[in-house]
């Protein structure tokens, strides 16, 4: 009878710690911009579990095929590879991460996915969970910062060269030779002025 009320206490109390921890979780993940989901392996279904609102449900409801997600047609076309690769991946891998394009209502989001498979002690596949996570201002910052490397060597391009011949102009040619001599060895290298 003591064993049994043990027991009984010990089940009582991990399935508060299991309940906390779960509403923990529910919370932190509301406050996110992230989805949480299962992945069947075996049946293809997506089933949302916990998150803010997302394209990839809309119309679904909480469960939704991977197929009926590109039949929707908010993948960029150019994404529709990258999110088919992830699904077939992760049947051979422990874990995979993609990044993809949707456009909905003409507004362009940027989407990462991270699943990863769980295992039992016998290495049995018990579960594939993922995660999706809104990334689009990640990836304008990352557009922001190409297009501003582009334009500063093209403007560096026309402040050292001359318009017309597109060779180097003389406060070009200056600052390249006094770097070279400066940073030169001089019993190694050899240059040629003309």
């Amino acid at each position: 009878y003591l064993y049994n009320k043990k027991v009984q206490e010990e089940l009582r109390r991990s399935h508060a710690e299991a309940v906390s921890s779960e509403e923990m979780m529910g919370i932190a993940i509301k406050e996110s911009s992230q989805v949480v989901f299962e992945y069947s392996i075996q049946t293809g279904i997506l089933k949302k579990k916990a998150g803010v609102s997302f394209p990839l449900f809309s119309g679904f409801g909480t469960e939704a095929k991977v197929k009926a997600v590109l039949d929707r047609g908010i993948l960029a076309e150019e994404s529709v590879p990258v999110f088919l690769e992830l699904f077939e991946t992760i049947k051979t891998e422990e874990s995979v991460e993609g990044i993809f394009k949707a456009e909905e209502d003409g507004c362009v989001k940027w989407y990462r996915i991270l699943m990863k498979n769980i295992y039992d002690e016998n290495h049995d596949l018990l579960n594939t969970v993922g995660i999706v996570d809104d990334v689009t201002e990640k990836k304008v910052q990352e557009e922001l910062l190409e297009i501003g490397e582009k334009e500063k060597k093209a403007l560096q391009k026309q402040a050292e060269r001359d318009g017309l011949t597109q060779l180097y102009n003389a406060a070009a040619v200056k600052s390249k030779v006094q770097e070279l001599l400066e940073h030169a060895d001089p019993y190694s290298d050899c240059h040629l002025f003309v």
